[in-house]
């Protein structure tokens, strides 16, 4: 026997010895109603392949790789070109088209010129919102600031005015230790307390209009009163009333004989002090309670601004902070940015198609057998041990792929492989399987 015929002789023995498990499958109930819109095409599959699948992959991951290093604009584009010509994405997927950097440039320039036309429409929509309504704004927070500071106004004077009775009544007690009399007399701790000072009036009239404090005292009570300290008698601009402050001694306090000239006189002025503190300080809290009720134009606009114009106003200023800072988010790129921005867009369509160009990579090196039909059958060569289900969409773009890995031999001599879907995989966990 010639060796051909040897040759021949083993070939037609090793294919014999190969062949195991069915040649037509189907697909189980399960699987059936899983399936929707996918079509399943079946090939075979074998270690050759997945180790050259395995080395054409890392060959493409190492070019995208290398493209990530480039920092050269045009060198950029040149490698991505000729990246993207390898993947024949072009030709595959029809969102795909020729690279014009031209094109894409104006293209880009062109989105961002509307963005801006689109944020400076509304900075000046909201700039005229914001003019027209200033002027309201700004008569409602004069009015508010207006009647703010007359308010306080008058509490600073009411304020000034306690302060006045607080000092003459310290330079009393100033003046109380000149002659010897310390802080733990009676005399001195009653001037530290404010309800010691008794402020008190009269009706006017010119029969009583010349009197002193302690004669109209004296006269209203029908006794003497030597320990009470006395204001001088104020009469009110109006000739209404006349008021006096007193300061009651204790009987037995012994300091009272010690006060000369100077003494008497410091404890007088802390009396009429006392007298314009509480009436002209009462008069004053009146004002500034009263205030709006007294101003009800002040009042009206100082309620427009508190409930209405300032919150309004808050708005408008920060829907015209939010405007500009949109006009400055999109500011008009320079020339190289623009470039940037295009490759890396670019170099994008490469990442974005990677899956299924590794996809592709694998198809390429395994032979196609069947598509499962629409009744769930399909033909599988059972010359390999393993065949691949390789489930995609009905779109030319199958980026979602999945598989399955279909061995023969877990189907004995049974004529028919029922499959089901256990065990899919996606491609990410694909790109890793060992056989």
């Amino acid at each position: 026997m010639n060796k051909l015929k040897i040759s021949m002789i083993a070939a037609v023995l090793f294919a014999q010895g190969c062949t195991q498990g069915p040649d037509i499958g189907k697909l189980d109930d399960t699987a059936m109603r899983k399936l929707g819109d996918e079509i399943i095409d079946v090939y075979t599959l074998n270690e050759s392949a997945i180790k050259d699948w395995f080395d054409d992959k890392a060959d493409f991951e190492a070019k995208v790789e290398a493209i990530r290093g480039i920092n050269e604009s045009e060198a950029k584009i040149s490698a991505i070109n000729k990246l993207i010509d390898e993947m024949d994405l072009v030709q595959l997927i029809d969102d795909v088209k020729p690279f014009d950097l031209e094109e894409k440039k104006a293209k880009l320039l062109a989105i961002y010129q509307a963005r801006l036309d689109a944020e400076n429409k509304t900075l000046t929509k909201v700039k005229a919102e914001f003019d027209a309504y200033l002027p309201i704004y700004n008569e409602s927070k004069s009015a508010y600031e207006k009647g703010e500071a007359d308010r306080a106004a008058l509490s600073a004077k009411k304020d000034q005015l306690n302060k006045d009775f607080q000092d003459a009544r310290n330079a009393a007690i100033e003046s109380l230790s000149q002659v010897g009399i310390g802080r733990s007399s009676d005399l001195v701790k009653g001037l530290t307390k404010d309800w010691k000072f008794r402020v008190y009036s009269y009706n006017y009239s010119e029969k009583i209009s010349k009197k002193s404090c302690r004669e109209l005292n004296n006269a209203t009570s029908g006794k003497t009163l030597t320990h009470h300290f006395y204001s001088d008698a104020s009469i009110d601009a109006n000739k209404t009333e006349i008021s006096c402050a007193s300061f009651i001694v204790s009987f037995s306090d012994s300091s009272v004989s010690k006060l000369g000239e100077p003494q008497l006189n410091a404890i007088t002025n802390a009396l009429n002090k006392a007298i314009i503190n509480v009436n002209d300080g009462n008069q004053l809290v009146k004002l500034r309670n009263e205030y709006y009720k007294t101003h009800p134009d002040i009042a009206d606009l100082h309620d427009r601004y508190r409930y209405t114009d300032r919150r309004k106003m808050e708005g408008l200023e920060s829907s015209l902070k939010y405007a500009q800072e949109g006009v400055d988010r999109v500011a008009l790129p320079s020339d190289q940015q623009i470039i940037d921005e295009v490759v890396m867009d670019h170099f994008r369509t490469v990442t974005m198609y990677e899956d299924f160009h590794i996809n592709n990579l694998l198809l390429n090196e395994l032979e196609y057998v069947s598509t499962v039909g629409s009744d769930g059958r399909f033909k599988l060569d059972n010359t390999e041990d393993f065949n691949l289900f390789f489930i995609h969409s009905k779109r030319k773009f199958n980026q979602k792929a999945a598989f399955k890995v279909i061995r023969l031999a877990e189907f004995g001599d049974s004529p028919l492989a029922v499959v089901d879907f256990n065990g899919i995989l996606q491609t990410k966990d694909f790109q890793t399987i060992t056989l």
